[in-house]
């Protein structure tokens, strides 16, 4: 709100943080703003075709989206659960840990924290050797930050699948809270709706349809950022050919990176 009211409406749409991940995120929606402030339909993810000169940190936030869930899937796995067994037999890392503890560090957070970040490093990083790879495919005068900015949106249906294959479940349960707080939003005993002592169902949802959900998502979101990138390819470079060269190299990854997934979602979920 502070952000706001010193630089005005250009706040929200270049520094705010949800302003740009719900404005990057709607682009693969269906739905989108027509001439005059008209709302139209549109095939899913036409939006990543039609997007303009992308805002600086653009790609950095779009592999930090993925990153981040990617994350909170690897840490539910036993692949986690192993590292953090080395971590806490570890000789070498004690001294270091113990000292941590004594300054009334939580241990685990720390961990997971430093999880996070290098995942999300680790991802950014891959994303501009598969950029740099793109570039050594094609050729020519175009540099790999210009490359970087014009395919970035290319992942955003990978983006979307990750949050629905992760959060469906916890929207559908958690979701329903928004019946009583829709009856009494100040919390001063109202009942405008009837709704007010509603309480949470969990059989909304069952792990098997979330499973399902989480599968065909993956699958589909994987799809359409390959489908979209080859779009964007012919756009950008304006020949079949080298467009279908700087494809390979994305292809490839979304290949490895479906695989990936896929071996995430198949993993026993732990603690």
């Amino acid at each position: 709100m502070i952000g706001g009211l010193l630089w005005g409406a250009s706040w929200f749409s270049t520094a705010d943080p949800l302003g740009r991940v719900f404005a990057v995120l709607g682009r693969v929606a269906m739905i989108g703003q027509g001439r005059r402030g008209t709302v139209r339909l549109r095939p899913i993810g036409e939006g990543l075709l039609n997007a303009g000169t992308p805002l600086t940190g653009e790609v950095a936030l779009i592999t930090t989206l993925i990153g981040i869930v990617l994350f909170d899937g690897l840490s539910e796995t036993p692949a986690w659960a192993a590292v953090l067994d080395f971590i806490s037999e570890s000789q070498t890392l004690r001294p270091g840990l113990l000292w941590l503890r004594d300054q009334g560090a939580d241990l685990l957070k720390v961990i997971r924290t430093i999880g996070l970040f290098a995942t999300v490093l680790t991802f950014h990083a891959s994303y501009w050797l598969l950029i740099a790879a793109m570039r050594a495919a094609v050729g020519g005068d175009r540099t790999t930050r210009a490359l970087a900015g014009a395919f970035a949106g290319t992942l955003l249906p990978i983006a979307v699948a990750y949050h629905l294959s992760h959060y469906v479940s916890y929207l559908m349960i958690a979701g329903q809270l928004i019946l009583p707080a829709a009856s009494d939003p100040f919390a001063l005993g109202w009942d405008l709706f009837g709704t007010r002592t509603r309480t949470i169902d969990i059989s909304v949802i069952n792990a098997e349809q979330v499973w399902w959900i989480a599968f065909v998502s993956l699958i589909a979101g994987h799809a359409l950022a390959v489908l979209v990138g080859h779009r964007r390819a012919l756009s950008v470079f304006g020949d079949a050919r080298i467009a279908a060269l700087s494809q390979i190299p994305m292809t490839l990854a979304m290949i490895g990176l479906t695989i990936l997934s896929l071996w995430i979602l198949s993993q026993p979920i732990t603690q």
